[in-house]
């Protein structure tokens, strides 16, 4: 049988874990991450200055509930060097160039 310190130990080793995967984590693998059009490493600045991907489409404060998986938890990150914009997963990794879409009336 576990006892009750044990089970507290358990949670809170789990709850760092998982802290650290999907909160400390995607930044860094965002700055290690080259720009796929000129080769430029973005960087710790850039990974800080990071925009919500729906924000950055559709204007400050949009929340958008559905759309695609890939877009979930996504972020915008600009090259410092060449200014393209990309988009990036949850996770920190690249999934594709940003593009504005239209929007339909």
């Amino acid at each position: 049988m576990i006892d009750g310190p044990t089970i507290v130990a358990l949670a809170l080793a789990y709850l760092l874990v998982c802290w650290v995967v999907f909160v400390a984590l995607p930044p860094l693998r965002i700055a290690r991450q080259h720009c796929p059009r000129c080769g430029h490493r973005f960087g710790h600045a850039v990974a800080r200055a990071r925009a919500r991907y729906y924000e950055r489409l559709y204007g400050p404060g949009t929340t958008v509930r559905g759309g695609p998986h890939r877009y979930g938890g996504a972020t915008v990150v600009t090259c410092e060097n060449c200014s393209a914009e990309f988009v990036c997963n949850k996770l920190g990794g690249l999934i594709e160039t940003f593009t504005r879409k239209s929007r339909s009336p």
